[in-house]
């Protein structure tokens, strides 16, 4: 998700505002669009889960609030991400904003495949977002949500990997 949140950046940065990005993956090798971050940030930071590049997951990002002031956090990425992200940024009373970018079907709230409660109240990515308040998105079930189809989707990915994967010749080694 790091494309859109640079053309956040970028806009961030042409309107005066001193921009931290933190870059994350699992490991090095999914670190995308370094140079690019380094070229419209003030800072760069690296993060990985493995620690095979820069910072060993988000821990340093504690460190990081307690030596330095921050107006607003936006966060792209997977749901438990932005979830971590959302927590360790609350204490310190951050603004924390998450896009979320669920599937989507009819783009318009009516099949509710995108829906998440945020405050308390049932929204529609697709009509009320993406971009929601992470402090007050109820992570939890969304993450529940997410994983309903899990079993299903697993059998896919094994059932298309026996049937041979995509025969259009673009995912050859």
């Amino acid at each position: 998700m790091i494309a859109p949140l640079l053309l956040q950046v970028k806009a961030m940065k042409a309107a005066g505002n001193n921009v931290t990005t933190v870059l994350g993956a699992r490991t090095k090798e999914f670190i995308m669009m370094e140079d690019e971050a380094k070229a419209m940030s003030d800072k760069v930071y690296i993060a990985t889960d493995d620690g095979s590049k820069g910072y060993k997951g988000l821990d340093f990002l504690k460190d990081l609030l307690k030596k330095e002031k921050f107006d607003r956090c936006i966060v792209m990425g997977p749901v438990i991400l932005m979830k971590d992200v959302s927590e360790i940024t609350k204490p310190y009373g951050i603004p924390t904003i998450v896009t979320l970018t669920p599937i989507m079907i009819d783009g318009m709230g009516m099949c509710g495949v995108c829906r998440v409660t945020v405050d308390g109240k049932m929204m529609f990515g697709c009509v009320d977002g993406p971009e929601f308040d992470g402090h007050k998105t109820d992570f939890d079930q969304l993450i529940l949500r997410q994983r309903t189809m899990l079993p299903e989707e697993r059998l896919s990915s094994v059932l298309w990997e026996m049937s041979g994967g995509c025969k259009c010749g673009r995912n050859k080694a």
